[in-house]
Order: structure tokens, then sequence, then C-alpha cells
């Protein structure tokens, strides 16, 4: 019966919008930066498909319709950000800075958690462009 329910492309999109809002609510409650409703939901959505051992394909089939509706939001992201060019320019060493050093960060971490894994170096190859 689970099975049944959960192979169904409503089950991915019901789950991650009720533990999304569940993440929103907890961080309202709390305030806190490190609890934030991404976070949240996705460790709830990890526990839940481990739990019931819920193949992640069966999740997959709800959640990637969301993520096709993120592709009109990121064009709508891009409009917001041609309208405010100038307090991009203003702001361009701070902007550069902060990619700069998050993408950094970002590699930094793949090459140290791949070598604490013993991670294959085609493995380890791949995951560093992804990283950044």
């Amino acid at each position: 019966m689970l099975m049944e329910i959960t192979a169904k492309p409503i089950f991915g999109i019901t789950i991650t919008l009720i533990t999304y809002l569940f993440g929103v609510w907890v961080n309202k409650k709390t305030k806190s930066v490190f609890l934030n409703p991404l976070l949240i939901s996705s460790l709830i959505i990890i526990a839940f498909l481990l739990i019931f051992k819920i193949p992640l394909e069966n999740y997959k089939k709800g959640a990637d319709f969301i993520e096709m509706l993120i592709a009109p939001a990121t064009t709508a992201l891009a409009l917001s950000m041609y309208k405010n060019i100038e307090t991009i320019k203003k702001n361009f060493l701070a902007i550069t800075i902060g990619c700069v050093t998050g993408a950094l960060t970002s590699i930094i971490c793949v090459i140290v958690l791949c070598k604490l894994f013993n991670i294959q170096e085609e493995i380890y190859l791949s995951l560093l462009p992804k990283s950044v």
C-alpha cells in the first residue's frame, strides 16, 4: 500500500511542501539562520525515505515537477537583478569577493572530504566543477 502511494508524483510534491512549510514555521519560531527551511525540509525528507525504505525514484517523480518550476523563478530573479544593476555595480567588489570566497570554500570542502573518505580520482574530479 505504501509503495503504491509513494510511486505517484503527488507524494513527492506533498512531502516537499509539508516539510518546507514545517521548516518555515521552525525558522520563524527559532529565528536561527542554521535552522533554515531548506535544510530542515531536506533532513526530514531524507529521514522519512530511509525509515520507511521508500526508493528515491518514487520521491523524485514529484520532486522533479517542483524542480521544473524553479527555472521560471530563476528568470524572474534575473529580471530583478537587471532592474537593480546600479546597486550591483556599486557593490561589485563585495559581490565578487563573496562569490570567490564561496567557490574556494566549496572546492576546498570537496577536496578535503574526498581525501578523508578516500574517494576515487574520477569521482573526485567530477565533483570539483559541481562544487563551484
